[in-house]
């Protein structure tokens, strides 16, 4: 798979945004035959990490071990992390439905093939 260095570079400004401001964010960049994607979720308000070696996310708010017992604290962050959780869920939804609607559109419409380029994640390079 090869990556697109361009789409790389604008990923690590966007990457660099939203950490230094403490925001979530999913992105997705394009550029003919490359596609760029990346999403952040360990805020300082969120409980949820991913896990690149198995490729998962978890969840992790131990009361005791995280918060020290302080239940108001607890709540709050898991409050924020399933609310982030919830609202990329429902964008990336209608993203979806959108996107599966114009290409659906454009086979039955125009003299055109779908075309699928590389895609590559944030943490991938040429492999």
């Amino acid at each position: 798979m090869q990556y697109n260095p361009k789409l790389k570079k604008v990923m690590e400004a966007i990457k660099k945004l939203l950490i230094d401001n403490d925001v979530a964010g999913s992105v997705i960049l394009h550029q003919p035959g490359h596609g760029e994607f990346f999403f952040h979720i360990a805020t300082s308000y969120s409980c949820a990490k991913i896990d690149n070696e198995k490729g998962a996310i978890r969840l992790r708010a131990k009361l005791n071990e995280d918060f020290k017992g302080d239940k108001k604290k607890h709540k709050q962050v898991l409050t924020d992390t399933i609310n982030m959780i919830s609202v990329m869920h429902d964008i990336s939804g209608q993203l979806f439905m959108t996107f599966d609607e114009l290409i659906q559109l454009a086979k039955k419409n125009m003299d055109i093939e779908e075309q699928r380029g590389d895609t590559s994640s944030h943490i991938q390079q040429n492999n």
